[in-house]
This record gives C-alpha cells, sequence and structure tokens, in this order.
C-alpha cells in the first residue's frame, strides 16, 4: 500500500527553504521530516485562514456591551459609597445591576444554543444573529435612559 501523504510530504520537504514553525531554525532541504534542532515532525498542512463570522460578532458585542455594564455597574457602587448609602445611589445601583445580570443571561443561553443556530435556515440565523447583536445595544442605551430618568427625577 502507497502512503501518498508521506510521499507528498518527502517531495515537498526535499524542495523546502525555511524555518522549522516549531522552534524557528532555519531549515534548507532537510533530509528527513524532523527538525534536526527540535525534532518536531514537519508535515505539510492546508489550514483555512481565519473567517470572522457573525458567532464572533456576536460574542465581541456581548463581551463590549458586558464590559461598558459592568463599568457602570462598580462606578454606581462607588456613588452608592460616596452618598453614604442614600436612596438615589441604591436605586442607580440596582438599575445598573439588573441589565447586566440579563445581559450575562442573554449570553449563557446564546452561547448554549450556538450548536442549534448553526443548524437552522440561513434567513432564521441571519435574524436570530441580528436580534443577538442588537440586544447589548438594547440593554446598555436602555440602561443609559434609566440611570438619566433617575437622576432628573431628584
Amino acid at each position: 500500500m502507497i502512503d501518498r501523504k508521506k510521499i507528498r510530504d518527502e517531495a515537498f520537504l526535499k524542495e523546502y527553504k525555511g524555518t522549522c514553525p516549531a522552534c524557528g531554525y532555519k531549515l534548507e532541504k532537510p533530509a528527513s521530516e524532523k527538525c534536526p534542532e527540535c525534532g518536531s515532525r514537519l508535515q505539510v498542512m492546508l489550514l483555512a485562514p481565519f473567517r470572522f463570522t457573525p458567532w464572533h460578532a456576536l460574542l465581541t458585542g456581548v463581551a463590549i456591551s458586558v464590559g461598558v455594564i459592568f463599568d457602570r455597574v462598580f462606578l454606581t457602587l462607588y456613588g452608592v459609597f460616596q452618598s453614604r448609602g442614600s436612596v438615589i445611589g441604591w436605586n442607580m445601583f440596582l438599575s445598573s445591576l439588573v441589565p447586566l445580570v440579563l445581559l450575562l443571561v442573554f449570553f449563557y443561553v446564546i452561547w448554549k444554543l450556538k450548536s442549534k443556530f448553526e443548524q437552522i435556515i440561513l434567513w432564521k440565523r441571519v435574524f436570530w444573529y441580528i436580534v443577538a447583536l442588537l440586544t447589548p445595544i438594547i440593554f446598555s442605551v436602555g440602561q443609559f435612559f434609566i440611570l438619566i430618568y433617575l437622576v432628573l427625577r431628584v
């Protein structure tokens, strides 16, 4: 039985001039399929380039939104301590904490349903990705308006 992969690798390595991917040792037509410096196995592989998918956009949007809301939670908590526990301080803290909890629950649900998203038809998948991308924005903007309302109410 002929091992075509081994023959292909050997043919490629006979002409290879470059560095070892593992240690960076300069290779010039290596005699074997092992790096003489570190002993790593040299093999030819085709790898797909990284693609930024809607799933990555969703994770990025949620992570940024969680960061923004988390920042607001800590700033309002600091305000509560500075105001010596005033009612407005606690109201602002709770109005910051609720969207953070909701967003974390939303993130958990989306993470668990990832495999199901990839199996539904394209237009439904695009719809849910749009919803998933807009939800963190809606949470952040909604939290902002709640905070403004609380400040103006006093």
